[in-house]
């Protein structure tokens, strides 16, 4: 057999797969014991997979029995959203100063933020103004702001950034359209700036950080166990449809077509959308329901088809909320003319 990881030609080799040994017509695979698996010959053990020495440490589950109908279609959402500190950045550029140490004391800045307030949703557009006399830099001056609104979020400048910062892991906000005004020295004396200018910031994607890791739920481990009605099936039939949620849904839209040197070629929109698997409502141009994303899988052909059994681990989670090791959450959903029953642990 090719070895595939010890290659010194950096090319990819195709192992060669071991000969599989013919079962017989009463052979079968079984969970007995405590951790064992089986595979049986009647009476007889032909193979067998310890799984007893296998421990997950955990902090939450759950395990629930349902019947699922025909055509029904169900969400599990997992137990955790993998909470973070949300943060943006946005670039500053040259301001053009003559004493850059002394630039954030002379600057107003006016944006848009959507944030929440006792579980409301606000947006609101605010404006600060930095006062070198009170030693009063912009970011103070945006503090200030916050803290007057309710709002949980922390601002800092350096010559390079402005930067938002949520005060607590899950608090969401999200600040756009921000302009940045420097006040020159016929306003101020002191001022380092020649001139007034007013230019607006552009957001550092590299330096944003979502509320949470994982928008519609993620568990670390699940184990599913189907079981179908004997009577009045065939056994090719027992099988439902899973398939595990993304954040973002990203598609091409199509725009026109055109001709270049005489060749035709067709024009698309690249279009990113949050998904809401919660949203009952129709999609917006930022946002996907729960309806129209499982309109698309079917379309697409995107479901996986599981049987008597559907098991899956993943490694830990850690605090770096660049770090996603998880399981998404996940919708089944029974496309046979019978009813399944279903019986599942999950945890994290």
């Amino acid at each position: 057999m090719a070895d595939v990881f010890n290659n010194p030609t950096n090319n990819y080799v195709y192992p060669g797969l071991s000969p599989c040994v013919k079962a017989a017509d009463d052979s079968y695979f079984e969970f007995v014991g405590k951790g064992e698996v089986n595979i049986l010959t009647g009476s007889l053990l032909d193979v067998q997979l310890d799984l007893s020495s296998i421990s997950i440490p955990i902090n939450g589950w759950n395990q629930k029995s349902i019947i699922i109908s025909s055509g029904e279609v169900i969400y599990i959402p997992g137990l955790t959203k993998g909470l973070c500190r949300r943060k943006q950045g946005f670039i500053i550029p040259d301001l053009n100063s003559n004493d850059e140490n002394l630039e954030s004391y002379f600057m107003q800045i006016d944006l848009s933020i959507n944030y929440y307030d006792n579980f409301k949703y606000k947006s609101l557009t605010l404006e600060a103004s930095s006062n070198y006399d009170q030693n009063i830099d912009i970011a103070i001056a945006l503090n200030q702001e916050f803290n007057n609104k309710n709002i949980k979020i922390s601002a800092t400048y350096d010559l390079e950034k402005l930067t938002f910062t949520a005060n607590q892991s899950g608090y969401d906000f999200n600040i756009n359209n921000i302009e940045l005004t420097t006040i020159d020295a016929l306003e101020h004396e002191d001022s380092p700036f020649i001139d007034s200018s007013t230019l607006i910031l552009k957001e550092d994607k590299n330096d944003n950080i979502p509320h949470v890791k994982y928008l519609n739920g993620a568990l670390r481990g699940l184990f599913i166990k189907n079981t179908f009605p004997e009577s009045d099936t065939n056994e090719e039939d027992w099988w439902l449809y899973i398939n595990h949620t993304q954040n973002y849904i990203t598609s091409y839209d199509y725009i026109q077509d055109i001709s270049i040197n005489n060749t035709d070629v067709s024009i698309y929109k690249k279009v990113t959308k949050r998904l809401d698997v919660g949203k009952s409502t129709e999609s917006t141009d930022t946002v996907m329901s729960g309806g129209d994303y499982l309109e698309m899988i079917t379309e697409e052909n995107k479901w996986k088809k599981v049987s008597d059994i559907y098991a899956w681990t993943a490694a830990e989670d850690d605090s770096n909320c660049e770090t996603s090791n998880l399981i998404n959450g996940f919708y089944i959903f029974n496309p046979q003319n019978f009813s399944i029953k279903i019986d599942y642990i999950i945890f994290v």
